[in-house]
């Protein structure tokens, strides 16, 4: 079986390389975020599994929904994944836009997980060193886990650098143990 994803990704390349050519990213990163929005509904997604329901009624229904908030390319976009049965994608589709956006605009998103929130000064010290170890924009999505202990865990696309007090104590262990 396929996984969403490859199928996803010529979906994205393609809005993405019309939004390029067109000048219109960022229109189309909220379009395509508001239609994954749609589809992530529960209602919606039973919709789209109906047998009795076809795509094009869900195309419809939606372009009704959001009337002006999509534009000509935007719905043909829509019709399109609706005609190849692809609206369940959207969510896929959006994320690999979001990513090539990223990629274009030289941002990488960095997770970072804390024992406690970080404050202001923390934060831009912590921006401040990610971007000059990835000579990049960095957008930091701060996550609290208290079970980390303390220090932080870094994670950006495949790169998890874990400098968190648990981690620490799993290291230990594992040297203690001959592991």
């Amino acid at each position: 079986m396929v996984a969403e994803s490859t199928i996803a990704r010529p979906y994205a390349r393609a809005a993405f390389n019309v939004a390029l050519a067109d000048k219109t990213i960022n229109e189309w990163a909220a379009a395509l975020q508001t239609l994954s929005l749609f589809v992530r509904d529960d209602r919606v997604n039973r919709l789209l599994k109906n047998p009795h329901v076809g795509n094009q009624q869900v195309c419809e229904w939606i372009k009704k929904q959001l009337g002006s908030k999509l534009n000509t390319s935007h719905q043909n976009f829509l019709q399109q994944l609706a005609k190849a049965k692809r609206l369940n994608l959207l969510p896929e589709i959006t994320q690999q836009f979001l990513h090539l956006k990223d990629e274009q605009e030289k941002v990488i998103v960095v997770e970072v997980i804390t024992a406690m929130p970080l404050q202001p000064k923390m934060t831009e010290l912590v921006t401040a060193a990610l971007e000059k170890r990835f000579a990049r924009k960095v957008q930091l999505d701060t996550k609290i886990d208290g079970d980390i202990l303390g220090g932080a865990i870094f994670r950006a696309n495949d790169l998890v650098l874990d400098g968190s007090v648990k981690g620490k104590l799993k290291e230990l262990e594992c040297e203690l143990l001959g592991n």
